[in-house]
């Protein structure tokens, strides 16, 4: 069993594909890791992009192509077959800092927990900025639910949770849906 499933979202992210998917190739945590690549009806070349790279790691890269429903339509689907003892989303046109991620792997490595948030960065090509939702929070600590965290949200991006409390609790992303 893989430590963690990554599902990708991928909608027409030729452009950013390759760069978001060689984040996650790196020889140090490949072997702990299986990338789901969920095609929600692309019509660009999203797919044989996907289709390379796991032609060449099948261990750790798995193209799955299907029907367009949206963004939490790949989501769902990414729960559904993910196989690892964690769940985490990255969208396809976002990456992963390869050297944070290793160490990301070793600590989820060494975690028991339920759920995991963590920060994440945003890049434009201006300016970069780190995204904590979650006050008082310290980097590597361990919380309980219990305690006194000042939590604004959680998005997506920040969150690793038990595969296994996701399938068991038929957990499902709103498909299609429309501001």
């Amino acid at each position: 069993m893989k430590l963690l499933t990554v599902s990708i979202a991928a909608y027409n992210v030729e452009k950013y594909l390759e760069k978001c998917l060689n984040s996650l190739n790196d020889d140090r945590f490949k072997d702990d890791i299986e990338v789901l690549i969920i095609d929600d009806g692309s019509k660009d070349n999203t797919k044989k992009i996907a289709e390379e790279f796991q032609r060449k790691s099948p261990d750790t890269f798995h193209y799955i192509p299907k029907k367009n429903g949206g963004h939490g339509s790949t989501i769902n689907k990414g729960i559904e077959l993910a196989t690892g003892k964690y769940f985490r989303v990255i969208d396809g046109d976002d990456w992963v800092d390869k050297n944070n991620f290793y160490r990301y792997i070793a600590k989820l490595k060494r975690c028991d927990s339920d759920m995991i948030l963590t920060k994440h960065k945003e890049v434009a090509p201006t300016k970069e900025k780190v995204i904590s939702l979650i006050n008082n929070m310290k980097d590597g600590n361990e919380y309980k639910l219990e305690e006194s965290l000042e939590i604004d949200r959680v998005t997506l991006h920040m969150l690793t949770v038990r595969t296994s409390l996701l399938q068991k609790n038929k957990v499902e992303i709103t498909e299609n849906w429309r501001a």
